[in-house]
């Protein structure tokens, strides 16, 4: 997906939410 910013970066349970992780 596009690139998130820093803050939304720094929340571990937003990653794993989106599936960044």
């Amino acid at each position: 997906m596009r690139r998130l910013p820093s803050p939304l970066l720094h929340h571990p349970t937003l990653l794993p939410a989106r599936g960044f992780v």
